[in-house]
């Protein structure tokens, strides 16, 4: 978030979300087996989470989104694991 105030100080708020999510993305390669693909719906995500904070002026409201995300992401694959467990 530091990087993203200090861009945004230089009036560069379309590059500094960019540049952010990019860099939010680039952490989540160090999980194992993450696919280019996913790695593109990060950065999409990441551009969302920048944008909210960039509107709000606060991180609270984007990191809420995150943990919703992913609160649902781990719903989401629970409940198909769980559908193919009882299918057997």
């Amino acid at each position: 978030m530091w990087l993203l105030g200090r861009m945004a100080i230089c009036g560069r708020y379309r590059l500094a979300v960019v540049s952010v999510a990019v860099i939010f993305a680039v952490f989540h390669l160090s999980q194992p087996g993450v696919s280019w693909l996913q790695l593109a719906c990060i950065t999409s995500t990441g551009m969302l989470y920048g944008w909210i904070r960039w509107r709000t002026g606060s991180a609270a409201p984007a990191a809420l989104s995150h943990a919703a995300y992913n609160l649902s992401l781990y719903a989401i694959s629970g409940a198909v694991l769980l559908g193919e467990k009882a299918s057997r």
